[in-house]
């Protein structure tokens, strides 16, 4: 589901938290978001502040995720970029480290698709 994991932060976090929350509730998957919206709130909060939202195994697959939105043409998400590991990857220290390769990654593919979505406009006129 959309509003699942740091992931479902990512895919989300410029989207207006009425409907975030009206997402939670339509969902029809069992998952610790659909009954409790604040976990997705929280994951868009972190990556308003933080550039990036981690999740540490509290998800059904119990692995740890860390996530960043990918921004297309006109600034809006497009995609959400996720690096899964477990406890040791996310350690203190390679949280930090892994955080700022995660953010500049997805800066990258933003400028891409970004570039991609301008010279698409270019040679359609």
């Amino acid at each position: 589901p959309v509003i699942e994991e740091s992931v479902g932060a990512a895919l989300l976090s410029d989207t207006p938290e009425s409907m975030v929350r009206l997402l939670a509730l339509q969902c029809k998957v069992v998952v610790p978001e659909s009954g409790n919206t604040e976990l997705v709130m929280e994951g868009i909060s972190q990556i308003k502040k933080k550039g990036y939202c981690f999740n540490p195994g509290n998800n059904r697959w119990n692995i740890d995720a860390m996530s960043d939105s990918v921004y297309g043409y006109e600034k809006k998400v497009a995609a959400a970029l996720t690096l899964l590991g477990s406890k040791e990857d996310f350690s203190e220290a390679g949280e930090a480290r892994l955080a700022k390769r995660l953010i500049r990654a997805s800066r990258d593919c933003s400028s891409l698709l970004v570039t991609s979505a301008r010279i698409n406009r270019i040679s359609n006129r």
